[in-house]
């Protein structure tokens, strides 16, 4: 790392330096730099607007919540805990409070929401690091951050938390120059997918199959496996601008309501037609409040037996289809764990069949009947 008239380089990967140029009134502007060709590429910081809430303390909200970075044995070992309460004490593999202070070192997220008595109420965690691209000329790396876990304690649940975390750690990776955030959450939770897609504006860009396959401990993902979407969160485009800047619906996805109206006459696909989804949800069955969570990326949990699903309802042939989801899988887990695995299985098949054939996973709602659906839509739509 060097330093000199208000500007601080960092060498991030072989090849690559990012810059972060210090102004007045809080202000910072970002380049990117290949050393290779000594090419510097100017990436936006934040609008080039003041930061509230940069560097390592957030202000305090009404609630009093805090947000800020982890620092500290403390905060370290209490988020190693919130894992294990969140995933179940057999998890093994949280990140460890040594993996946590060091990834900080090296352009990590390891960031808290902390409750007024300083008790750690959730938390985001993530890694920052370079791949190649196709843009700007072939080979050169962009920077990315993986999202890897997002949890928030149960009694500060319905708070926003999740939220609140996403957007706390976006303030913090736009300075870097990083535009893009990828992370996993499980099709299966409804609640995740409202927060991902209509809270955030993030969008799927990949269906893997049982993607933490052999990580074994995870409560929430034992018998259906940990099929997973990928998702691409694009903080500096104007996608996700439009996603924040709408009156926030809140986290449970009761308030998704409805299509949109270019679905309102789409064919419908129900994975597992028959449905009995009473009673509460299980206790310790944590909520996303946020962003990943409850199935936050690296569950583990034990693969499904290997049944093929060749049967099923047929996929419907049109531009655009709703494919339905539970509301709450981890009630089917509880009780009916034949038909949490069929909702498994039927839901991986319209998934992968429709992301072969060039569909996009374009939105998430609620219907009044209280039943919850995924759009996908041809290309060109």
């Amino acid at each position: 790392m060097t330093h000199s008239r208000g500007t601080v380089n960092l060498a991030i990967a072989p090849g690559v330096t990012v810059s972060i140029l210090e102004t007045s009134g809080g202000m910072a502007r970002g380049r990117v730099r290949d050393t290779g060709s000594g090419v510097w590429q100017d990436r936006p910081m934040n609008d080039g607007r003041p930061r509230p809430g940069s560097g390592k303390v957030a202000a305090a909200a009404a609630d009093g919540v805090t947000l800020r970075q982890l620092a500290g044995h403390d905060d370290y070992h209490a988020c190693f805990e919130l894992q294990l309460a969140t995933w179940g004490r057999d998890f093994q593999e949280g990140v460890p409070p040594s993996v946590l202070k060091i990834s900080q070192r090296v352009g990590g997220i390891a960031a808290g929401a902390f409750a007024a008595d300083g008790r750690l109420l959730g938390f985001v965690y993530g890694l920052t690091g370079v791949r190649p691209t196709a843009r700007p000329a072939p080979g050169r790396p962009e920077l990315l951050h993986w999202s890897h876990m997002l949890a928030v304690a149960p009694e500060a649940r319905d708070l926003g938390l999740g939220r609140r975390l996403k957007l706390y750690q976006r303030e913090l990776l736009l300075p870097l120059g990083v535009e893009v955030v990828e992370w996993t959450y499980d099709p299966l939770e409804a609640r995740n997918a409202h927060l991902n897609l209509n809270r955030l504006g993030a969008e799927v860009v990949a269906y893997v199959e049982d993607m933490y396959q052999g990580e074994m401990g995870s409560e929430l993902a034992r018998g259906i496996g940990t099929d997973r979407f990928i998702v691409a969160w694009r903080i500096a485009g104007e996608d996700v601008r439009r996603a924040l800047s709408r009156p926030d619906a809140g986290a449970d996805p009761r308030q998704a309501a409805g299509p949109p109206a270019r679905f309102a006459a789409a064919p419908r696909f129900e994975p597992a037609p028959l449905r009995d989804e009473g009673g509460a949800a299980p206790p310790g069955v944590p909520d996303d409040g946020g962003s990943a969570p409850p199935a936050v990326p690296n569950e583990g949990g034990s693969a499904p037996p290997a049944v093929p699903d060749a049967g099923g309802p047929p996929l419907p042939d049109a531009p655009r289809v709703g494919i339905e989801v539970p509301a709450q899988i981890q009630h089917f887990k509880v009780r009916q764990p034949e038909r949490a695995l069929a909702w498994r299985l039927g839901t991986r098949r319209a998934f992968e069949a429709y992301l072969a054939r060039g569909y996009s996973v374009t939105a998430f709602w609620r219907d009044s009947s209280g039943r919850c659906w995924y759009g996908v839509e041809a290309p060109g739509r």
